[in-house]
């Protein structure tokens, strides 16, 4: 009968993204470890297994190295994936990783891994300035406190095109914005909010779309439908070009209002992956599109 070996969750995890042929026990951890704190150090240099000789002269094999500014700072991990016997890290791994630590003498170095540590090897690891990182799969209990997605109701209020009706004081001044407007007739070219068409009011000369437009009286509250409503003329005339102003005895400005609805989600696309804990004070959540945006070079063991 031929047994096959049980694969831990993380195990999975790893060849979800990203392929190794090596059937090495915890080697797929401690890739996912060196892409997580990629992630983290993205300015760095993140090699999986890389071996560093000490200062006794002897080689010790670290399962994720990084470098920050060009080797100026070392850090350096000890990963253990305990998924499958659900064991918690103890005293004997944190004290063999300080002897190699010792020697070695990097900037900073953590052990990490899924399911915690016994209160020895914490307290040991404490009073050696080992830090100590737990990089575990992410639960729906983890949601508890966070905010897993947000949807936004919007509604747009657009006007249509507005409609101007007014009326002069004197009857005469009809006929004469009619005459000032034939004689400029030559020059009515262009767009119309580039039109040589005015009104003159206390705080300034307007082209007629710019008025009109400043005196569209709606708002985010005006419900869908017909507005109509009269602007006041006090102290406003109304002038072609520059031939001349005449008094208004009335404008009124008409339009529909239109309400335009979209709702937006912001992160429910999103897929958490793994949780860190250990590093800062926050925890992190790892998700699917941090996980996409590294590949591991299997020559060299850099994460890219």
């Amino acid at each position: 009968m031929i047994m096959t070996k049980q694969r831990s969750r993380y195990d999975e995890l790893h060849d979800h993204y990203y392929e190794l042929l090596s059937t090495k026990s915890g080697t797929r951890y401690e890739r996912l470890a060196a892409v997580v704190f990629k992630y983290l150090e993205q300015s760095g240099t993140v090699i999986h297994d890389l071996k560093l000789v000490g200062d006794s002269g002897v080689s010790h094999q670290m399962d994720v190295a990084i470098e920050r500014g060009g080797k100026q700072q070392r850090i350096v991990l000890e990963c253990k994936d305990f998924d499958i016997s659900g064991d918690k890290v103890g005293l004997g791994i944190i004290r063999d990783f300080y002897g190699a630590i010792a020697d070695i003498n990097p900037d900073e170095a953590y052990v990490v891994t899924c399911n915690g540590f016994t209160s020895e090897a914490e307290l040991y690891a404490r009073s050696k300035q080992i830090g100590l990182v737990v990089l575990r799969e992410f639960r729906e209990s983890d949601w508890a406190g966070r905010i897993q997605e947000i949807n936004l109701h919007l509604i747009a209020v657009t006007p249509s095109s507005p409609k101007v009706n007014f009326e002069f004081k004197r009857d005469e001044d009809s006929q004469k914005i009619a005459a000032d407007i034939q004689t400029i007739s030559g020059n009515l070219s262009g767009p119309p909010s580039k039109q040589p068409v005015f009104f003159n009011t206390p705080e300034g000369r307007f082209e007629a779309n710019d008025f009109i437009k400043r005196n569209m009286n709606y708002s985010v509250n005006t419900p869908p439908g017909t507005v109509e409503h009269n602007v006041d003329m006090s102290d406003i005339t109304f002038e072609i070009d520059n031939l001349g102003s005449v008094e208004l005895k009335c404008l009124k400005i008409s339009y529909e209002i239109f309400h335009v609805e979209a709702i937006i989600e912001i992160g429910g696309n999103k897929i958490a992956k793994l949780l860190l804990q250990g590093i800062g004070s926050d925890k992190k959540v790892i998700w699917d599109e941090d996980m996409r945006k590294f590949k591991i070079d299997e020559v060299t063991g850099e994460v890219l």
